[in-house]
């Protein structure tokens, strides 16, 4: 066998669908009424969103779903956990009934637009709309999907075995551990020049299936806009540095910290938080800076063919002079290290909320001309901006940019 599988043997079983590089991970319990839901939910979910290659585009890694059944309740219900992404669906009944086709319905349309207002970016909503339902045909694609469960018994038969264990008679096995670390990456049988690597093809999200897609996000949309990103700045308090973000919702941004915190733990050993300092984007107010967060990706060598989404947030200062931050760079360079934290105002005050700080060593500092077209922070430069430029600098790689982008 080429990779590990489980045979759908364990106690819970996880499905999964990548769509538009976003993974959709359902997770149950050893079941078959929902097996077939999981089955008919990620059918439903690659139905709606799998056609719009060019107009949504994901801001979530990933949305993971628990299904549970609760025999309390009338018919289906969902709710969020924590983050946006993460959500707990429960049933009453799973074989979508005629007389129950139509909430269901309703109950699967009502979350698809949750998880589309929190965790997708849409173009423009109401012609994505439009064109699903006029052009792509997706109602009566759904209403074929909804009878999963049938076709899957009439098929298969009531008494489907789907599961490893219903294939076994009382008989023991021995288990094998795999020798083998890696996965066996099958050799391209189509060879690849240099130039098929730099055709257009690649940067025309049309032509970019599925399984070349990625999402790298370490940005819960919907926290950052409940919390309100106002502010940056360092402290120093014995022989710790500490940069923070000043929020204007306490609750939303102790969150955003909680997730990263469930995500890599107290320390942010393989630097997944990128924070970057980028000085000298207006001539007209040259101590002026934005900050950024997004993800640790490098990007200098993309895979051919790849496409791949990336979330970040910024702000930007505008101070009177560079002390500050000459200052927290000086100071960064000494300590080599930094606690990351969220901060808030109370009493006129910025309050460091240490526990839930992060432990971190990378910031990266650098000045507008320096940013090329490959660059993560070339979101931050925008129309309107005009970038400090030294005398001594001939050739800046924003202006090779510019040039390239015909701008």
């Amino acid at each position: 066998m080429l990779q590990e599988t489980n045979f759908l043997s364990k106690d819970i079983i996880e499905l999964s669908s990548k769509i538009l590089g976003c993974n959709f991970i359902i997770s149950f319990k050893k079941e078959k009424e929902l097996l077939f839901a999981a089955e008919t939910f990620l059918a439903f979910f690659e139905s709606f969103l799998a056609t719009s290659n060019t107009t949504i585009f994901p801001s979530s890694e990933s949305i993971k779903i628990q299904f549970i059944k609760n025999e309390k309740i009338s018919q289906i219900k969902y709710y969020k956990i924590e983050e946006s992404f993460e959500y707990i669906f429960e049933f009453n009944r799973v074989d979508f009934l005629n007389d129950s086709k139509e909430i269901c319905w309703k109950n699967m349309l009502a979350f698809l637009s949750e998880i589309l207002t929190k965790n997708f970016v849409v173009e423009n909503i109401e012609e994505f709309i439009e064109n699903l339902f006029k052009k792509e045909e997706f109602q009566e694609r759904s209403s074929i999907i909804l009878e999963h469960r049938n076709f899957m018994l009439n098929v298969l038969g009531v008494k489907a075995k789907v599961f490893y264990s219903d294939w076994l008679s009382g008989k023991s096995f021995n288990n094998y551990v795999m020798k083998r670390k890696d996965f066996i990456v099958p050799p391209n049988s189509k060879s690849q020049n240099k130039s098929d690597s730099m055709s257009d093809d690649i940067l025309n999200p049309e032509k970019v299936g599925h399984d070349k897609r990625n999402v790298f996000s370490i940005i819960d949309n919907e926290l950052w806009d409940s919390a309100r990103w106002k502010g940056f700045g360092y402290f120093t308090h014995l022989s710790v540095l500490g940069i923070f973000l000043l929020f204007d919702d306490e609750t939303s941004c102790k969150k955003i910290f909680d997730g990263w915190i469930k995500r890599m733990g107290r320390e942010d050993k393989n630097e997944e938080i990128k924070v970057t300092i980028v000085k000298g984007i207006n001539f007209k107010n040259p101590y002026g800076y934005r900050v950024q967060v997004t993800s640790n990706l490098d990007i200098k060598s993309p895979k051919s063919g790849e496409l791949f989404t990336l979330s970040s947030r910024f702000h930007e200062m505008a101070p009177n002079s560079s002390e500050n931050l000459d200052m927290l760079i000086s100071r960064y360079n000494n300590f080599k290290c930094y606690q990351f934290c969220p901060a808030i105002l109370l009493d006129g005050k910025m309050i460091p909320l240490m526990d839930k700080s992060i432990t971190k060593k990378q910031l990266f500092v650098k000045s507008a001309w320096e940013i090329d077209e490959n660059d993560l922070e070339r979101v931050l430069i925008m129309e309107g901006d005009c970038p400090v430029i030294p005398e001594n600098v001939i050739d800046p790689p924003l202006l090779k940019w510019f040039k390239n982008s015909k701008k």
